[in-house]
Formats: C-alpha cells, sequence, structure tokens
C-alpha cells in the first residue's frame, strides 16, 4: 500500500508545483476579463471627405448619440468561453491557492501512511507509543486528510476578507508566495496529523503557576 501513496503522493506533488509555477508566473487578468460582458463601441465617421457635408456631419451625430445610448444600455453576456474559464480556476489566487491547499492536505496523508507503515514494518511496537487519535489520523485515506486540509483555506480566507473588500485586486508576486506557501503549510500539517498543533503549543513556556 506505501508503493501506491509513493505514486499519488509525487503525482501529487507534481500537479503542486506546476500549479505553483502558473500561479506565480501567469496573470488571469486577460482571461477574466474575456468573462466578463461586453458593452457595445459607438462607430465613429473616418473618412475626410465627408466632413465638409453638413447632411452627413448631422447624420454622425445622431448615429453617434444612438450608439452612445446603446452602450449605457444592458451589456451583452459573452459566449461562454471553457479555455478561459479553465485558465481563471488554475491562475486566479484565490481558486489557484485552493487548489494548492487541497494537494497539500492531499500530500500530508499520503506522507502520515508511509512513515507509519514504514515505522510498523520496522517494529510494531511503535504504534502502541501513540495516542489512539494519533493512529487515526496517521492511518486514514489521503483523500479525507485532503477534506479536512479545506477547513484551512475557508478558514484564512474568512480571515482575509474580514480584514479587506478586495484582498486579490493588486496582489503581488511575493504576496502570493507568502499566501500560498502560508496555507500550505497549515495544510500539511493538518493533513499529516492536527494533533501536532498541540504538542506545538504545550513546547511554548507556561506562566508560572501562583501558590
Amino acid at each position: 500500500m506505501s508503493k501506491l501513496h509513493i505514486v499519488f503522493g509525487s503525482f501529487a506533488l507534481l500537479l503542486y508545483l506546476v500549479l505553483f509555477t502558473a500561479g506565480l508566473s501567469r496573470d488571469s487578468a486577460p482571461y477574466r476579463e474575456r468573462l466578463l460582458p461586453q458593452r457595445p463601441q459607438a462607430s465613429t465617421v473616418k473618412t475626410f471627405s465627408t466632413m465638409n457635408d453638413p447632411s452627413v456631419v448631422t447624420a454622425a451625430l445622431a448615429s453617434s448619440t444612438s450608439h452612445r445610448e446603446q452602450s449605457q444600455g444592458p451589456a451583452a453576456a459573452p459566449p461562454f468561453d471553457l479555455v478561459a474559464f479553465l485558465a481563471v480556476m488554475c491562475l486566479f489566487t484565490p481558486t489557484n491557492v485552493a487548489f494548492l491547499t487541497l494537494i497539500a492536505g492531499f500530500l500530508g496523508g499520503c506522507a502520515s501512511n508511509i512513515t507509519f507503515e514504514r515505522t510498523v514494518q520496522k517494529d510494531a511496537s511503535n504504534s502502541t507509543n501513540l495516542p489512539p487519535e494519533c493512529i487515526v489520523f496517521r492511518t486514514e485515506n489521503p483523500a479525507a486528510s485532503m477534506f479536512r486540509s479545506f477547513l484551512v483555506y475557508l478558514g484564512f480566507m474568512a480571515g482575509v476578507y474580514i480584514t479587506t473588500s478586495s484582498p486579490f485586486e493588486n496582489s503581488s508576486p511575493d504576496q502570493y508566495v507568502r499566501f500560498a506557501a502560508t496555507l500550505s503549510f497549515f495544510a500539511f500539517v493538518v493533513g499529516y496529523d492536527p494533533t501536532k498543533f498541540r504538542n506545538w503549543i504545550d513546547l511554548l513556556p507556561k506562566p508560572p503557576s501562583k501558590a
């Protein structure tokens, strides 16, 4: 079973690197603009020979006025662009980081399965040294670890939108790296073994007890 986890984990790691590189190097704005409604643009008269004809000028002004009134109306919905839709899903920071978080949780689940199986193969008594909840987390299906890591994404996104209304409007590459790396780290730990956070908290110095 560990060999299967190694194969799936290696594929997930490669997919993570591909999505991370794409989100870091490609801008999703052109693809998002292709999905936005388009307003009709007014036509202009470009022939110089008709500029001195009053009737032509009057007709051109009337035509431009009607076009301007039409442009102020409801925007026409563009036809569905599947390529632009998929590109936005993979490149736009909120959805790109969502995929990275899920993959990081899946990688954490694969890593915990592999290390637990290898440890038990060396010495079966090692499994008894772990608390029961740790054994449950480290032997579960990596898909369960992936689903659990999605809570990390939802929690961070809720906190981001509480502090600001448009966090991804002018995001820079360094902001993307910090955001993606932070969520991926927490998602990997949650996918590996959530009890690790409790162990880290126990390492913090505690205030002295009052006598």
